[in-house]
């Protein structure tokens, strides 16, 4: 259950929490044009990943933070105090801006966030192979869907139902990360085909990932609980 995750709060040190809360208290920050992009001053870290605290529209949000091995490929994900993703950016190698994920409307990136803190976490690259298995999701209705992934990271139905998710994992330059591309039919709160990273973090659990989007549709975040 989700009352059992420890927040990602907990995570940070004591004084630097108590710091960054101070200095959201004394009022900062700024916001963009609601374009697809965003300016984010993020500290040159070196690969791995990082739990970070950041100032959005004035309030204290915490998040995940990925550098790939390249050191210029980067994800940050943004949570709400349930763990959920609320926001998604992502900085590939050529790129100079960070691109907002889920960006159907100007709202999305009506200000950007502003990081106040990073603490680096255990991180790990791992295979497709890891995640083989199967899995159910459960979808904006209420219902529930499976899917299983095979050692090549190809995902497909495990039944004949309504709702069929089909797609394919790949390798990922960041580590906790898998690439993802999915098409689906007739599942709720999910349209067509799109794209994003398998999540693979410890803090999830009972999670075995979360299946994130990136691509410029409607933010997904789907929770894979093993069978």
């Amino acid at each position: 259950m989700k009352s059992q995750k420890p927040s990602l709060f907990n995570l940070l040190p004591a004084a630097a929490l108590l710091a960054t809360t101070s200095a959201l208290m004394s009022g900062c920050g700024g916001g963009n044009s609601g374009s697809a992009s965003a300016n984010i001053d993020m500290p040159g870290l070196s690969t791995g990943a990082y739990v970070v605290a950041t100032e959005v529209s004035g309030s204290l949000q915490v998040g995940k933070y990925y550098v790939g091995s390249d050191g210029k490929t980067t994800l940050l994900m943004l949570q709400d105090d349930q763990s959920r993703v609320t926001r998604v950016y992502t900085k590939g190698v050529d790129s100079t801006h960070w691109r907002i994920a889920g960006t159907a409307s100007s709202t999305d990136s009506s200000t950007d966030p502003v990081v106040k803190h990073t603490a680096s976490i255990p991180a790990n690259a791992f295979a497709t192979s890891t995640l083989a298995g199967a899995y159910e999701i459960r979808l904006a209705n209420g219902s529930r869907t499976q899917f299983s992934i095979d050692a090549n990271g190809a995902i497909s139905p495990v039944t004949a139902s309504s709702c069929e998710i089909k797609g394919q994992l790949g390798a990922s330059t960041m580590p906790q990360l898998l690439a993802l591309s999915i098409t689906q039919s007739n599942c709720s709160g999910l349209t067509g085909s799109w794209s994003g990273v398998a999540v693979r973090d410890q803090d999830d659990a009972p999670a075995s990932f979360r299946l994130v989007s990136t691509d410029g549709g409607s933010l997904k975040d789907l929770w894979a609980f093993a069978k």
